[in-house]
């Protein structure tokens, strides 16, 4: 959730990229998001838009209901940076890391 002042100010752009870089220097295979496709409902949104999510390089991998996709970015294809920081902001926002399949199932 991004406060009434602070909107339309590159806020969310800017939580989204340092997700990124912790989950990447954290290990994650990828991110995944369900922002609100506002093109689809006038409702708004505590989670983000889907158009920001677009932008920062997430891609629509399901849409079990249409102004809700469920989105997903690759951190594969981002180069490792920063690995000794770490922020607070990834706990904070609705966007969860996903561990790959075996590391789910590893004794």
């Amino acid at each position: 959730y991004v406060r009434i002042g602070y909107r339309r100010k590159g806020v969310t752009a800017a939580l989204i990229q340092a997700a990124l870089k912790v989950a990447k220097t954290a290990g994650a295979p990828a991110l995944e998001a369900y922002p609100l496709d506002a093109e689809k409902t006038p409702s708004s949104s505590s989670t983000g838009y889907a158009t920001t999510f677009l932008r920062a390089g997430f891609k629509t991998v399901a849409c079990h209901f249409p102004p809700r996709p469920i989105m997903r970015h690759d951190l594969k294809s981002i180069t490792r940076q920063g690995a000794g920081s770490r922020s607070p902001l990834l706990s904070e926002h609705r966007i969860v890391a996903r561990r790959s399949h075996e590391e789910e199932h590893r004794e």
